[in-house]
């Protein structure tokens, strides 16, 4: 049962408000630059954490807007495909290597890195490889699929940052075009890499589990004892794992990794009953 409470991508979407409001109240201070990346301060005054604080500062309200609406309706959903803490450090690593990136190629840019572009056509196209035959419920009694959906979001974050070729910012409208190419293709190859691979260990799953034998119906088994003593005749009792484990994708990774190194044959009674176990839920 997924846990109650707020999803990352709903405490990221606040936190970037919360900024995007301290940068309105706070002009004229150095509350907020202080956020943004430049290679200068970080190779010369040691500001390390600006490698992942810049996607808070410096944004637009257009760019604000969609990376709140990816978030909102797309995010927590993408969200649920991985388990716990996979997607914020796919996040993480993604603000730190485009950070890099920025350093390494535009070392003498003077025009700070901010901005949440890059993380929210990642999400987007992660989103749209995901789910590309669901409904996306955007309000209530709208409904649409989520290709469409996706689409419609791509394009107004692109109408906000074409805005900037009507500004002497126009270098802004490439650097958003570029995170927003870039992030998009990430996602949908980082999807489509994780389907391949569940479809691998569904097929390796079921290429090792044994068929569930039914006893014929005219043969009866001895009685188990009311002290937990089971006969000899009947299969043993596997207490390692609890029934909800039985949908475990942390436990099966593990249990799918111990056979690739020893063997199916090497496996323990409890580890085969667990790959049956998944294996009759996956039929379902």
């Amino acid at each position: 049962m997924k846990p109650i409470g707020i999803s990352f991508s709903h405490k990221l979407l606040l936190i970037v408000g919360m900024t995007f409001l301290l940068d309105i109240i706070s002009k004229g201070t150095h509350i907020v630059p202080l956020l943004q990346l430049s290679s200068d301060a970080v190779l010369h005054h040691y500001d390390i954490w600006r490698l992942f604080t810049y996607p808070f500062a410096g944004q637009s309200v257009g760019e604000l807007l969609v990376f709140m609406s990816v978030m909102f309706f797309a995010g927590d959903k993408v969200e649920t495909v991985f388990p716990r803490f996979k997607f914020p450090l796919l996040l993480t690593m993604l603000t730190v290597l485009q950070a890099l990136g920025f350093m390494l190629f535009l070392p003498s840019d003077p025009n700070p890195l901010n901005g949440t572009t890059l993380i929210s056509f990642f999400t987007l196209g992660m989103y749209v490889a995901l789910f590309p035959r669901h409904i996306a419920e955007v309000f209530v009694g709208y409904r649409i699929p989520v290709p469409v959906f996706a689409t419609l979001l791509a394009i107004i974050g692109l109408i906000f940052s074409g805005a900037y070729l009507l500004t002497s910012e126009s270098f802004l409208f490439y650097r958003q075009f570029s995170q927003s190419i870039i992030g998009g293709c990430l996602g949908i190859a980082l999807s489509w890499s994780n389907k391949r691979s569940s479809v691998k260990k569904q097929s390796i799953i079921q290429s090792t589990t044994l068929p569930v034998i039914a006893p014929p119906p005219d043969e009866e088994l001895e009685p188990v004892s009311i002290t937990g003593t089971i006969s000899s005749k009947t299969p043993s009792v596997f207490t390692e794992f609890r029934e909800e484990d039985f949908t475990d994708e942390e436990q099966l990774n593990l249990i799918l990794d111990r056979m690739i190194e020893v063997g199916y044959d090497a496996l323990t009674e409890s580890e085969r009953h667990f790959l049956d176990q998944y294996s009759q839920n996956l039929q379902k």
